[in-house]
């Protein structure tokens, strides 16, 4: 664990952050702290490296690659507790929720709870027609549609020498779609009005992943797109870019990396450590100050 004083000049970001425990009443949870992520460089590249690929291989795509993509990640960086590759709604394995009867089935894939039927019966286990998955409500009184966002984790407690948790599809364990979920949103909408470059991406505020991760941990999320099948008419919400040739990309997802946030180094005054449990900065006590994190 490495929390320690850190002079402003070297910090990349200062947040006052709330943390939005999901599937549950949500709970805020609001810190004054500086936190660093210049040390994550290599473990964030990992995330543009995934977003370049899969907007260069587009749709073609397969259940199998995205796992292996998913679960290569953490064999990189030690730092890396997590990855995930999260399609925009009813635009994996469907394109535009209209179904492919040519796309590979999901049977390779993560497996998903959301595929189980109420006899128990799995749609995983022969997913040649993915348009028959149930679809979900992405907010009140709005559409259903599909989500499917491959997950691979090291889990809760993970340590040297034992083996990753199995991966899973996200969209089971919350709703990604609802709009406090900034790894997803804050990307998707930078990217969508040019504030991203390709391959460029945005690093959460801390939070915990209540159903997938169930840690505390901050986010590198990179959008990725892909060529839009239809022409976008001027004025329309069709969340789209222009690329380089003057061709219409629409935003598809993002991949992502998680780090745990023992491993963040957080900002505090000389006569203050981070005190984990209370996540804040705390006074020493009278002429004390901080070492290395501690009094």
């Amino acid at each position: 664990l490495s929390f320690r004083a850190m002079p402003p000049s070297i910090l990349s970001h200062v947040f006052l952050w709330s943390l939005s425990f999901a599937r549950s009443q949500p709970r805020q949870i609001y810190v004054n702290a500086d936190y660093s992520t210049a040390g994550f460089r290599a473990e964030a590249q990992v995330a543009r490296d995934m977003a370049a690929f899969l907007s260069i291989k587009g749709p073609n795509v397969t259940p199998q690659t995205l796992k292996g993509l998913v679960g290569a990640s953490l064999l990189q960086h030690k730092q890396i507790y997590g990855s995930c590759i999260a399609f925009e709604p009813d635009s994996y394995p469907l394109t535009d929720g209209v179904p492919d009867p040519e796309h590979p089935g999901l049977s390779a894939g993560v497996a998903s709870a959301a595929g189980i039927e109420a006899n128990g019966s799995s749609f995983w286990t022969s997913m040649d027609e993915p348009w028959k998955l149930p679809r979900r409500q992405l907010w009140p009184r709005g559409p259903r549609a599909l989500l499917y966002a491959p997950y691979a984790h090291r889990g809760r407690g993970w340590k040297e020498g034992l083996p990753f948790a199995p991966p899973m599809d996200l969209a089971d364990a919350y709703n990604y779609m609802e709009p406090h979920v900034e790894w997803y949103h804050v990307p998707r909408s930078k990217f969508i009005a040019g504030e991203l470059d390709f391959a460029e991406g945005h690093w959460s505020k801390p939070y915990y992943d209540a159903g997938a991760g169930n840690i505390l941990l901050i986010t590198h999320s990179v959008p990725f797109w892909r060529k839009n099948p239809i022409e976008t008419p001027p004025g329309a919400s069709r969340p789209h870019v222009l690329d380089e040739e003057g061709g219409s990309r629409r935003f598809w997802g993002v991949a992502t990396i998680d780090i745990d946030i023992d491993h963040v180094d957080f900002a505090c005054d000389i006569d203050q450590f981070w005190d984990r449990a209370a996540l804040k900065c705390t006074h020493c006590g009278p002429n004390a100050y901080a070492i290395d994190g501690t009094c």
